[in-house]
């Protein structure tokens, strides 16, 4: 059984496609813009959204926020507050108040789903990512050297497993979208069910654009040479390993074979014609 350093790589389960092999002519990775994941408990998370309690508070708060209006509404929205307060029409004034929250908390959930992420994993041999992302050993396993990611300016954040939800407040991440500043949503896509913990996964976030962009994500360009290997699955098709054999000479990365150990419901590795990656 062949090992690989772990701690020396990145790598992507996938099966060979045409998106995959312009990626490897083109070096770069793709990162997909959340609200393209298929996944229905991927990015969930909880805003807290506490009213003060005294009517000081309630309105140091709303003056903070610009009460969640347009700058030309300004005045006007804080005339309405006011005429509630003197007529002590409070409560009347924190139900217009939890409206419009909600109306903002949508802009809010809608600018973070324009993210693009990429998922990369350090679990090379680990059963279910072969069998889940992998088409059952019939695909691919890419190998990215981790230094390469890091000169290529991508900035991979080991994913918490968790058993709840992360949870932000509101009114502190309102602002910073106003400001047209960076919401603090690190923790949000970087944050799984414990569920998921085999995948030992890390991510890439970008919250930018380029000429590479599209509705659907980003291609973010790599470093020559980040592509140090791609493990096959022993159902792999002969075409497509044939066509990865031409790919790993003409780019000059190495090619292993997955097996399945049913002795101990492992995977085994073997290097095809070239050295052993440490």
């Amino acid at each position: 059984m062949l090992n690989i350093q772990k701690d020396r790589y990145l790598c992507k389960f996938t099966t060979l496609n045409k998106n995959i092999i312009n990626s490897i002519y083109e070096n770069n990775l793709w990162h997909a813009r959340v609200d393209t994941l298929n996944d229905p408990f991927e990015l969930y998370f909880n805003f807290i959204k506490v009213l003060p309690n005294s009517t000081e508070g309630l309105c140091t708060l709303m003056e903070g926020s610009d009460y969640w209006v347009e700058p030309h509404l300004i005045v006007q929205e804080r005339e309405a507050a006011i005429e509630l307060l003197v007529s002590s029409r409070e409560n009347e004034l924190r139900s217009r108040i939890m409206n419009r929250i909600i109306k903002h908390e949508k802009l809010l959930k809608n600018r973070i789903r324009t993210v693009s992420i990429c998922s990369l994993s350090e679990a090379y041999d680990e059963p279910l990512m072969w069998s889940h992302y992998s088409d059952g050993m019939r695909g691919i396993c890419l190998m990215f050297d981790k230094e390469k990611l890091i000169q290529s300016s991508l900035e991979f954040n080991i994913v918490t497993y968790k058993e709840t939800p992360p949870e932000f407040d509101f009114f502190d991440q309102e602002q910073k979208y106003k400001n047209n500043e960076e919401m603090d949503f690190v923790e949000l896509f970087t944050t799984k069910h414990t569920g998921w913990a085999y995948e030992k996964e890390f991510r890439s976030v970008s919250f930018k654009t380029n000429e590479n962009s599209s509705k659907l994500g980003i291609s973010m360009q790599l470093k020559s040479n980040s592509l140090k290997g791609i493990i096959m699955g022993c159902n792999i098709s002969q075409v497509d390993k044939s066509l990865l054999k031409t790919l790993s000479k003409e780019f000059g990365f190495d090619l292993y074979i997955a097996t399945a150990n049913n002795e101990n419901y492992s995977v085994d590795l073997k290097g095809i014609n070239k050295k052993p990656a440490s």
